[in-house]
């Protein structure tokens, strides 16, 4: 037994208050939860954890959840623990302060990550490296074992040219063009003098830069999340235009209003002669 699953089996030996068991079931559904219109369904690794979800359900909402048990044999053998919620999901979420996609974003993001260019003179083998520059090639899918797949590219920047290896990245195939910039996460191998990226951004880094992670679950994508960023920029940006245009209005107004109050207060003397 590992040390985080000793630490998870003893916190679930504890009992909780009914604050915290709400607390706790909130947490677990926010951000391992996947929410669909009928059925809230959690996926975990851990058997205490599984009990202990079990357990707040039927403590707190008098559900009793369908437990489903799939072996992984990907990497090495071990077990995933689902629970299936159908009973009472509206009530449930609604307890919980859950009643969109968007407030299952209330805690993120969950870290940062800091993006910075690695310098390439000394990096020791098989470290995290970040680098960046121009696609030389059209990327070629290769068909691995059990339905995974690799891409291999080059790209160069002023220094070099890098060989890279992506698994599971088919969907940025047609996004890796020749001429295009990627900025590429991963590790470097010194024998094989490879890269194998575990995340590419298409784009190119100008500076340093700090990236939030968020987690996802079923109807909560990178996607969506950016498009939930970009569209509360928009109405914030606008919200102070039009503010500063009705700050202007004011202002003109009372200009207006002032010389009107001035005009009234001249005495205009007509010289008869």
């Amino acid at each position: 037994m590992t040390f985080t699953m000793q630490v998870k089996d003893e916190m679930s030996k504890i009992e909780p208050n009914s604050i915290d068991a709400l607390t706790e079931l909130s947490a677990f559904i926010r951000f391992d939860g996947t929410i669909s219109k009928d059925e809230i369904l959690l996926t975990m690794e851990n058997a205490s954890v599984a009990r202990r979800i079990y357990k707040l359900l039927k403590t707190l909402f008098n559900v009793k959840p369908n437990i489903m048990v799939r072996v992984q044999k990907r990497f090495r053998v071990k077990q995933i623990y689902m629970l299936s919620i159908k009973e009472n999901v509206d009530g449930i979420l609604e307890k919980l302060n859950i009643y969109s996609v968007n407030d299952l974003i209330s805690y993120y993001p969950r870290k940062y990550n800091v993006i910075r260019r690695t310098n390439m003179d000394n990096i020791e083998d098989k470290t995290k490296v970040i680098i960046d520059g121009l696609v030389e090639n059209q990327p070629t899918i290769i068909n691995l074992a059990n339905g995974l797949k690799k891409i291999i590219f080059r790209i160069s920047n002023k220094k070099n040219i890098y060989n890279i290896s992506a698994y599971n990245k088919v969907y940025l195939i047609n996004e890796l063009k020749g001429g295009a910039e990627v900025t590429i996460i991963g590790k470097y191998n010194n024998i094989t003098e490879n890269f194998t990226a575990s995340n590419i951004l298409l784009r190119s880094l100008n500076s340093v830069e700090i990236i939030p992670i968020y987690h996802l679950c079923k109807g909560l994508t990178n996607k969506k999340i950016n498009e939930y960023k970009e569209k509360t920029t928009n109405k914030e940006e606008s919200s102070n235009n039009q503010q500063t245009n009705k700050d202007n209005n004011s202002n003109e107004e009372n200009d207006s209003q002032g010389d009107k109050k001035d005009n009234s207060n001249i005495t205009i003397v007509i010289d008869p002669g």
